[in-house]
């Protein structure tokens, strides 16, 4: 009886998604590092160079999780693409990422819809908090 309960129990935790992370970004290695750091987190990732490829993903019906978006993008910035996201209705948390963040950028970001940033490089710490904050979403639905 004991080993029906443990492989009930094993087949819970087999159904348990992962958190997903969308990473947005331009440069190629900021957005390796990124996502092989969600991973090592238990992300599971997608990688995208253009806020426009992020948009078509979430017209495709596709859905993250979490979007990690970089500030400065050539096609759109990522309060712009924030912004049109929102505007389309995706309840992803948001977080624009960036090597520096101005204060006076704060309020944009905001007004944006963003729900909070992050410096790059990402610290392992904030990585693993937003992880675990987001399995505990997940797994009150």
């Amino acid at each position: 009886m004991a080993s029906q309960g443990g492989r009930s129990h094993l087949n819970n935790i087999n159904a348990t998604r992962r958190a997903t992370a969308l990473v947005v970004d331009d440069d190629h290695t900021c957005r390796v590092v990124m996502a092989l750091t969600l991973k090592w987190h238990g992300f599971e990732t997608c990688q995208v160079e253009s806020a426009k490829e992020a948009i078509d993903l979430f017209r495709d019906g596709r859905e993250f999780d979490v979007v990690l978006m970089d500030i400065h993008m050539p096609d759109k910035s990522g309060p712009q693409a924030t912004r049109e996201l929102r505007e389309m209705g995706v309840t992803s948390m948001i977080i624009g990422v960036e090597a520096q963040f101005p204060s006076l950028d704060a309020q944009e970001f905001i007004d944006a819809g963003m729900d909070r940033f992050y410096e790059k490089p990402l610290e392992s710490l904030s990585v693993a908090l937003l992880h675990q904050e987001l399995m505990n979403m997940i797994n009150n639905q």
